[in-house]
């Protein structure tokens, strides 16, 4: 009762300290997905990180690829005029809205010395200083404006049909950033689950993510412009991995009291017997609980650890039964042995007690005979336990003749 009082507790306190370990320690690990190209250095990120990555071709890029251009401008009751661009962008697209706001005019001089080279209008638009796109490619759709600025001498202008999509929704910046000769985000402040970083800010290369990373964030895209990647990942230890890893302990724990309760250990001798199965079970326990460390801290594929862990379960158990079975027989051998101790204990009792004055020398030198075979026999061998019990037989048919003839 003892013992399996002290492996229950022995179980219960291992499990207690491996979910402890769990808990309180410092990890980084994530369902987080990476998004990119196989050539890019999120890829390598991802893979040093060991997080799941999922690579897309450069077909696919269109789906996630982003610029963001940002605006200065003034509202009013009618919609927007934009003010002010301060990118360097060879190439825009003015949105058709700015906060719900129509986007209505563009002010003068906004894009004077700004080296731009082609601009794309909304259909929004009305009002633009005609003096300003002398030297800039225009895209618009069949509009007044558009017409006008098509009868301009000199004016390089391209009028779209409606079939042609063009994408004039603006893209919100929703990244804090650090800004040089490039872009470094440093906050992320949107709402999405999924990040899109975009390739360029106004014009200017993102090549560094120094953002910390929520763990409700599912998956970040990161184009093969950034080259510097920092990020800091939060993620909460009850994830699937976690959840995981909890059931297997806690199966490890049940499997392992149920059967060292199954053990029981009356006397020193069932406690030897039972030695070998208390130290397989301790070994798979302390290796149970270690390896659900190291495959939380290691981010471990969870295939791979349910596969581990199941395999080694089922090695255990099938040591298991091997070892109750040969328990089993040990302690049937142990008791045969013990009777036929008891046995050769009673016969030497028996011919201790024989009468030997009454008998020929013949008989009485049997009887010694016998006496020292079973003083100096080994009760584990069969054999001479056999021939002992047939040299009794001889002795006592020789005794009965003895007896009768003297009758």
């Amino acid at each position: 009762m003892k013992n399996k009082k002290l492996f229950t507790i022995i179980g219960i306190f291992l499990f207690i300290i491996t979910i402890l370990i769990l808990f309180i320690t410092t990890y980084k690990s994530s369902n987080l997905e990476i998004i990119t190209t196989k050539d890019s250095v999120a890829y390598k990120y991802a893979k040093e990180k060991k997080l799941k990555v999922k690579t897309i071709s450069e077909s696919e890029l269109i789906n996630y690829k982003k610029n963001i251009e940002t605006y200065a401008y003034n509202k009013n009751n009618s919609g927007i005029e934009i003010t002010s661009y301060n990118g360097i962008s060879k190439e825009l697209i003015i949105p058709n809205e700015i906060d719900g706001y129509k986007v209505l005019s563009i002010h003068e001089g906004v894009f004077k010395d700004k080296d731009i080279t082609k601009i794309t209008l909304p259909k929004s638009i009305i009002s633009i200083s005609d003096e300003d796109y002398k030297d800039i490619k225009l895209v618009c759709y069949k509009t007044e404006l558009c017409d006008h600025l098509k009868s301009l001498k000199d004016y390089d202008v391209t009028v779209l049909n409606d079939s042609d999509n063009y994408n004039f929704n603006l893209d919100k910046l929703e990244f804090e950033y650090n800004k040089d000769t490039t872009y470094e985000l440093t906050k992320y402040n949107g709402t999405s689950k999924d990040i899109i970083v975009p390739d360029y800010i106004n014009g200017y290369q993102v090549d560094k993510l120094t953002f910390e990373v929520d763990k409700n964030i599912k998956s970040i895209y990161i184009p093969k412009t950034v080259t510097q990647i920092n990020l800091n990942i939060l993620e909460s230890p009850f994830n699937t991995l976690f959840w995981i890893i909890l059931i297997f302990d806690a199966l490890a724990i049940i499997v392992f009291i149920v059967i060292n309760s199954i053990v029981s250990s009356k006397n020193l001798t069932e406690s030897f017997n039972a030695s070998p199965l208390r130290l397989i079970s301790i070994i798979y326990i302390i290796f149970e609980l270690i390896y659900s460390i190291i495959a939380k801290f290691g981010n471990y594929d969870i295939k791979g650890f349910i596969l581990v862990s199941s395999i080694v379960l089922i090695v255990y158990i099938l040591f298991t039964i091997l070892l109750l079975a040969s328990k089993k027989k040990i302690e049937e051998y142990d008791k045969k042995i013990s009777n036929i101790d008891l046995f050769i204990k009673d016969t030497l009792n028996l011919i201790e007690d024989i009468d030997v004055t009454d008998y020929d020398k013949e008989l009485v030198s049997e009887i010694e005979k016998i006496n020292v075979l079973v003083k100096y026999s080994d009760p584990v061998s069969i054999d001479e336990v056999k021939e002992i019990e047939k040299e009794i037989t001889k002795l006592i048919e020789k005794r009965n003749r003895i007896i009768k003839d003297n009758k």
